[in-house]
């Protein structure tokens, strides 16, 4: 009968008998890369050392019938291990099927040792505390080597791609989810699946590697020290606030700089000029008032080092008004002559 991982369930409360940072260290210690792929090797001499230090001393020695095959006696539990494939074979007496996870015992009358499955190795040596506890351990040590396996795979199926992208668009602009992945890969989560590699390897073609570098070339034409998070949501509350007619947009703006960190593309190449002008005003850059001459250059700078102190959208909304259109309302002035609300500057 084919030996599955399915069949190799946690038969035992491990927690019962060893910490979660004992559990840990035991299977971290166990997991390892060799040439084939990823295998774990638990001595059992490691997990008798493990129960000790929680005051849990198990004789390692068990008492056997024996077979035809395996000797009546006194045998040692020595170590086990996780093939990560069923490429071993059990040496039980009328078992002989293929198995992944190997079980080392030694008959010591006579110094023979012998491999067997890990469910035959409760038929032979019957159900002790430590082939229990041993064989819940072979159980979360296969999770791990399965991940890891998964993982490597994985990274065989996309080759070089995902580095590639990584370098390419460091700052996940375009290739989020390629991140995601690649990080996932990297430190052998459960998530990530050949068919999302082999769809990863798919989709990154010569000619969309080429396309990636064009946009990341086109973002970074529209970098700016606040194009964050923070420093867009900024800007886009000030636009929802100063231009209600535009709230289905703005919204629409804020929705995807709170799903993704930034605006869409299209929605930043439409605002990179507000935006960079904003974000000069309201950090008293004189040089947004470039083209403004006499009464107009006088009252801009007023109210841009009253901006840089204050912060009041009012006031840089007046001043946005004034470097695009030259020219105020009357309700604009009479609110300028009454004072900021926020900090009570009035334009001299």
């Amino acid at each position: 009968m084919p030996e599955t991982t399915d069949e190799l369930k946690e038969s035992i409360e491990l927690s019962d008998f060893l910490t979660n940072e004992q559990i840990k260290s035991l299977v971290n210690a166990a997991v390892r890369d060799t040439p084939k792929g990823y295998e774990a090797k638990l001595e059992i001499q490691l997990l008798l050392d493990a129960l000790a230090k929680r005051g849990l001393t198990v004789i390692n020695r068990f008492e056997a019938e024996g077979n035809a095959v395996i000797p009546k006696g006194t045998y040692e539990f020595l170590y086990e291990n996780d093939l990560g494939d069923p490429s071993g074979s059990c040496q039980n007496y009328g078992c002989g099927h293929p198995i992944r996870f190997e079980e080392h015992i030694k008959h010591l009358e006579s110094g023979r040792e012998f491999v067997v499955g890990n469910v035959c190795v409760e038929r032979i040596l019957g159900e002790h505390d430590l082939i229990k506890v041993a064989t819940s351990l072979l159980a979360r040590m296969s999770h791990k080597v399965e991940r890891l396996n998964k993982a490597a795979r994985c990274r065989q199926i996309c080759g070089p791609i995902l580095e590639l992208v990584n370098i390419i668009d460091p700052n996940q602009w375009f290739t989020r989810p390629e991140h995601a992945f690649l990080e996932a890969i990297k430190e052998g989560r459960s998530g990530p699946t050949l068919k999302m590699a082999e769809e990863m390897r798919v989709k990154w073609t010569p000619e969309a590697i080429q396309h990636l570098r064009e946009q990341v070339a086109e973002r970074k034409l529209l970098a700016h020290p606040d194009a964050n998070t923070d420093g867009w949501m900024t800007f886009l509350t000030y636009k929802k606030q100063t231009r209600p007619n535009s709230t289905g947009f703005w919204d629409n703006c804020i929705e995807a700089v709170q799903r993704n960190g930034v605006p869409t593309t299209g929605q930043e190449q439409a605002l990179h000029a507000e935006f960079e002008r904003f974000w000069k005003i309201a950090k008293g850059d004189s040089t947004v008032l470039n083209g403004l001459e006499g009464v107009f250059y006088y009252a801009g700078s007023k109210f841009l080092k009253h901006s840089a102190k204050c912060g009041s959208y009012f006031h840089i909304g007046l001043l946005e008004q004034l470097l695009e259109g030259r020219n105020l309302t009357d309700k604009q002035l009479d609110a300028l002559v009454e004072g900021c609300r926020m900090c009570g500057w009035k334009l001299d």
